[in-house]
């Protein structure tokens, strides 16, 4: 039997909207910079991958600024955002392009749990870097006026199965020698599907089991799912707490989870996906 998950926004399931205003305008700001960042970003890919075109390359950083100043923004960018917007065409590094599919997945979780989008991508489906997420937020970001939050209530079942998501494909990848476990992964991942899929099977990506897939599929899925978990949590947090702390903007996703890996892989997302 195999298991496949599509998440649904469902209104009457969701605990009340009581989200302080502050935290939904917080994550509007976020979801504005990010489009921004990714619009920027499939500039430099493409000037990184010799694919621009003619006078596009100033275009785009030269239109990002001005939209950015336009919804107030500019001051509101951090320290490291504000050095690559600002940066001249094609200065950005590898290392600063892999930041893209990390936050294409934000940007997509964030128009989620904004109910700008009803609909979230599932793990089941492999989301892949996807700038179309950027679409009319980054064309017209004062026109992005959210009021109304998803509720932790309903990020957690999304949060859990990143989490299960990520263990699973963790000791798929150990069994190949891709990663180096700790003890605890095969434990962690007992207890994960006692939990979670007693009655539910396997994991199906595009129809596939994770063990017939790729490495490199696998390597892509696995920071997804990451990402994911940690974005997820991120957002949580901060819709329980009182404030908001800002998600560190250069870190990539804690993928020491629960003490089951040695340590974050040191292959790059560039390396494993293709995307530079």
């Amino acid at each position: 039997m195999s298991f496949c998950l599509t998440l649904f926004h469902n209104p009457a399931a969701s605990s009340t909207d009581a989200t302080a205003p502050y935290v939904i305008e917080y994550f509007r700001t976020r979801a504005i910079i990010l489009a921004s960042l990714l619009v920027r970003g499939r500039n430099e890919l493409d000037l990184h991958n010799h694919r621009a075109e003619g006078g596009m390359k100033t275009i785009v950083r030269r239109e990002q600024i001005q939209f950015l100043r336009e919804c107030g923004l500019w001051g509101a960018l951090e320290p490291a955002e504000l050095g690559l917007i600002s940066a001249a065409d094609g200065n950005w590094a590898p290392e600063q392009l892999n930041h893209l599919p990390q936050w294409c997945e934000q940007l997509r979780v964030l128009r989620w749990v904004l109910k700008i989008d009803t609909y979230l991508l599932p793990l089941s489906r492999h989301p892949n870097l996807d700038f179309s997420v950027a679409g009319s937020i980054a064309k017209n970001g004062d026109a992005i006026r959210c009021k109304v939050s998803l509720q932790p209530l309903d990020i957690r079942p999304v949060r859990d199965l990143a989490y299960a998501y990520t263990l699973s494909v963790a000791l798929e990848m150990s069994r190949r020698g891709l990663i180096h476990p700790t003890e605890r992964l095969e434990e962690k991942e007992r207890e994960m599907r006692v939990g979670f899929f007693q009655k539910r099977g396997d994991f199906v990506v595009n129809g596939s089991y994770l063990w017939e897939l790729e490495n490199e599929e696998l390597w892509s899925l696995f920071h997804v799912a990451c990402i994911r978990h940690s974005y997820c949590q991120y957002i949580i947090d901060q819709l329980s707490a009182n404030g908001v702390r800002p998600y560190q903007f250069s870190g990539r996703p804690n993928l020491v989870i629960g003490g089951v890996l040695e340590q974050s892989p040191k292959s790059e997302i560039s390396s494993k996906s293709g995307l530079i």
